[in-house]
């Protein structure tokens, strides 16, 4: 072992021949033997000391003695949190990336010049408790109103801390509707599948690591589901009509539904091109009994009747026969009434043309009887002048 220091070091050759061969030695080589590295002592302090929220930022300071160049790398039990130079015996590191639950921090010191300064870590290790931050969850309904059975209707969560990771689990009661992944802060569900009744809808929220985010749970909100409203009957002419009849420009239909909101307004319109036709009320128990006369304008074709209220609407379809298909319909005359109100105004009409047909066929008949007794007087008077 040689000593520290520098050493000049040659290799002789003694021949055991001297005849042969001659004795001969290397040219010096010199050999600088160091002292071993100095060993190094690191210690690790963290602030804050006690237990922090998760996401709470927390400094990571490590000490290292001897004064010496080099890096420290600060671990989170095995996962490298991030590597700072040593500056003054010193290097810190600030992060918001420790876990929820009990972490094992550690400091580890890497010399630049390793022949010169040993490496060490600090221990042993400190012990940090992450506690899961708290998260609310409330939830919107809409519509708010009452609903009809098979309408959408979207429920959107809002989670805070918006920074939360989970998903978001809706429910009507008991019973799960879908689950979430939340976004922003937000989870979002179209549903159209909310049964008829009250509809108890909440939102739970879970962290997608409960160590690091709490669950939490919305406060019910309440959305009446009811049925869409029922057309009850339809007549025309004391006749009851069904869905797809053929029916007249001008015809009058009365109509009977039922299932709307006590006392709502419901207005009746006829569709393709959008003309209202009527308003009425429906009575306390959401029953509807109104008359309508279908435009005179409206073309031949498929049409649809609607009756809509605040929360639903029911519609009825039926077409209007084309001119050279639709029965004929006498005009009306001055002063007279629409045939499809109950009015006489064509019955006048046709009353008339029955008139004046008789009065023809009278005089018609009476000057044939003229013309065969002028006709029967000059037979006779041939007869006597022959």
């Amino acid at each position: 072992t040689l000593p520290v220091g520098s050493h000049a070091l040659s290799a002789q050759f003694t021949s055991s021949d001297q005849v042969a061969f001659n004795d001969s030695t290397s040219a010096p080589v010199t050999f600088l033997v160091k002292p071993p590295p100095t060993p190094t002592t690191t210690t690790l302090t963290v602030t804050p000391s006690g237990p922090v929220g998760y996401g709470t930022s927390v400094t990571l300071g490590a000490t290292v003695s001897p004064q010496s160049a080099g890096t420290v790398t600060f671990f989170d039990g095995t996962t490298a949190l991030g590597s700072k130079p040593v500056s003054a015996g010193a290097a810190s590191l600030t992060t918001i990336g420790l876990g929820g639950g009990t972490q094992s921090l550690t400091a580890s010191f890497a010399p630049t010049a390793p022949t010169d300064f040993a490496p060490s870590t600090s221990a042993p290790a400190t012990s940090l408790t992450v506690t899961a931050l708290a998260t609310t969850t409330s939830l919107a309904v809409t519509p708010a109103g009452p609903v009809t059975r098979g309408a959408s209707v979207t429920l959107t969560a809002t989670i805070t801390p918006s920074v939360a990771v989970g998903s978001v689990t809706f429910r009507n009661g008991t019973a799960g509707l879908a689950t979430v992944a939340v976004s922003g802060g937000k989870a979002i569900l179209h549903t159209t599948k909310l049964p008829i009744g009250k509809a108890s809808l909440t939102a739970a929220f879970a962290g997608t690591k409960p160590a690091n985010y709490t669950a939490s749970s919305s406060s019910p909100v309440t959305l009446s589901v009811v049925a869409p409203p029922a057309i009850s009957s339809i007549t025309s002419g004391g006749k009851t009509l069904k869905s797809g009849a053929v029916l007249r420009a001008g015809q009058v239909l009365t109509l009977h539904a039922s299932g709307f909101q006590p006392n709502e307004t419901v207005t009746v319109t006829v569709h393709s091109a959008i003309i209202t036709l009527a308003k009425t009320k429906a009575n306390a128990s959401g029953n509807v009994t109104v008359s309508v006369k279908l435009p005179t304008s409206l073309a031949a074709g498929k049409h649809t009747l609607t009756l809509a209220g605040r929360v639903g609407q029911v519609g009825f379809t039926f077409s209007i026969a084309s001119t050279a298909t639709a029965p004929a319909t006498p005009t009306p005359t001055p002063g007279g009434t629409d045939p499809s109100s109950g009015g006489g105004g064509n019955l006048a009409s046709t009353g008339a043309d029955v008139i004046g047909g008789t009065v023809l066929g009278l005089a018609l008949t009476a000057g044939g009887a003229v013309a065969l007794l002028l006709a029967t007087r000059r037979r006779r008077g041939l007869h006597r002048a022959g």
